[in-house]
């Protein structure tokens, strides 16, 4: 894995890539706004391998124990109900979720205040109600790990 801030005008991209450069996580912070965005909430993860060489901006290589910093201490507002929710949430629930985008891990759900990560869907249409099972848990993006029921 390599780990990079972008710095873009007042904005700046904290990236996970994977070997062939694919960003696995992101945070952007907005300066001006004084508000962020995180990857495993919000669609704001960078699409297809990112070309290091044909970014503008200045680029930091950052070491992983920095980018897991930063990443538990934007992640950590939400911790409490993560757990909360996986006490709730048991493996084997179905559930109805709304069909959101595509990440590299997979094809991200919502339903409310969940989010799920299916690793396949045949028939994918943006916003399409999907039923799905409950499956395991990604304690790192918060995310609930499902099949499609």
């Amino acid at each position: 894995m390599k780990y990079i801030c972008v710095s873009y005008y007042q904005d700046k991209y904290y990236m996970e890539l994977d070997e062939e450069n694919t960003a696995l996580r992101e945070i952007i912070l907005h300066d001006q706004l004084a508000s962020f965005e995180i990857s495993c909430f919000d669609n704001c993860l960078a699409e297809g391998e990112v070309n290091i060489d044909q970014i503008e901006g200045d680029i930091l290589k950052l070491s992983k124990e920095y980018f897991e910093n930063l990443w538990q201490t934007y992640t950590l507002q939400y911790k409490s109900k993560w757990d909360k929710i996986k006490k709730s949430m048991t493996i084997g629930t179905i559930l109805e979720m709304k069909q959101c985008y595509i990440y590299p891990q997979g094809i991200i759900l919502k339903q409310d205040y969940l989010t799920g990560l299916c690793e396949k869907i045949d028939d994918f249409s943006l916003n399409r109600i999907a039923t799905v099972r409950i499956i395991g848990y990604d304690d790192l993006n918060m995310w609930l790990i499902v099949d499609k029921a």
